[in-house]
């Protein structure tokens, strides 16, 4: 029996087991009885006596001068430290208020430490008011004259900022495509661009320019590239600077991004640092402003 375990084994801790009794053969077997009180009626209110550890005191008679002025003391809470948010009426009186197009109330603790106040409209052009008047901003072409300075600003530097990919994307081109990918090579690295060849049409991205956020690096090359085949780009000139514009029109930001309001006071910070913030690389507009004398005309 002990071979094949035919018996249970002795277990002899049984300190916290309960203990069944077993029926003798000979003792008689009684039917379990339950113990009621017929008087108990569920639905009869009764009290409930507290315990002897809580104890409700007496109700106090002048409980009302406990809450004397407390009105006033919550009326004057708000003070001209707290966030306020701001509501811009997006339709005419009499409509929906929830219709209303609202500020994120971080707008006012941006407005405390830049002294400036940012607004986005239709998430392409940001306004701020300046001391002419208003100054409307197109934060794509702001964005491309920032990228277009800082490209320029690493060549004459001779300083190759690249981030290197953890996860090389691999490219595959055409046999005139990877042609010309060979002679401009030099060219892309000093931007930041790290090519390896695989084969005769297949380089993978090792190495990406470390200054520009989200970039799509076979979007960016394939641009640069319809740009030589198109004749945008000219041999005879600087060909370092007119890739510089290539990359900066492909690398920028696309409208529709939203913006915080530090990212905003960032993107007007830079621009207004470069050498000519006036206009694109390409000579476009960026940014327009609406003067006082012009505001005072549209209101009489």
């Amino acid at each position: 029996l002990g071979k094949f375990n035919m018996v249970p084994s002795i277990d002899f801790d049984q300190t916290d087991e309960i203990t069944i009794p077993t029926f003798g053969r000979d003792e008689p077997v009684k039917v379990p009885s339950v113990n009621i009180n017929p008087d108990y009626n569920p639905f009869e209110e009764e009290r409930i006596r507290p315990s002897s550890t809580h104890r409700s005191a007496p109700v106090s008679s002048s409980w009302e001068s406990l809450y004397e002025g407390f009105e006033s003391s919550h009326d004057n809470q708000w003070t001209d430290d707290e966030p306020e948010t701001m509501i811009l009426p997006s339709k005419q009186n009499g409509e929906e208020e929830d219709e209303q197009q609202m500020i994120p109330s971080d707008a006012s603790s941006v407005k405390n430490e830049t002294g400036t106040l940012y607004f986005q409209i239709k998430y392409k052009y940001i306004i701020t008011s300046v001391k002419s008047g208003i100054m409307i901003i197109d934060q794509r072409r702001a964005h491309e004259r920032i990228l277009f300075e800082d490209f320029l600003k690493n060549i004459r530097a001779g300083v190759s900022v690249s981030q290197q990919s953890l996860f090389p994307e691999e490219i595959s081109f055409n046999e005139e495509d990877a042609i010309l990918l060979r002679d401009i090579h030099d060219d892309l690295r000093i931007f930041g661009f790290e090519l390896q060849e695989k084969d005769e049409r297949t380089f993978a991205v090792t190495g990406q320019p470390s200054f520009i956020k989200n970039i799509n690096a076979s979007r960016l090359i394939d641009a640069i590239l319809e740009a030589f085949k198109s004749g945008e780009v000219d041999p005879e000139n600087e060909i370092k600077e007119q890739l510089a514009t290539i990359m900066a029109q492909n690398a920028c930001m696309r409208p529709g991004e939203i913006l915080t309001q530090a990212e905003m006071a960032e993107l007007i910070n830079k621009l207004f640092l470069c050498s000519a913030p006036n206009f694109t690389p390409g000579g476009k507009t960026v940014f327009s402003i609406l003067d006082n004398e012009e505001l005072e005309k549209r209101f009489r």
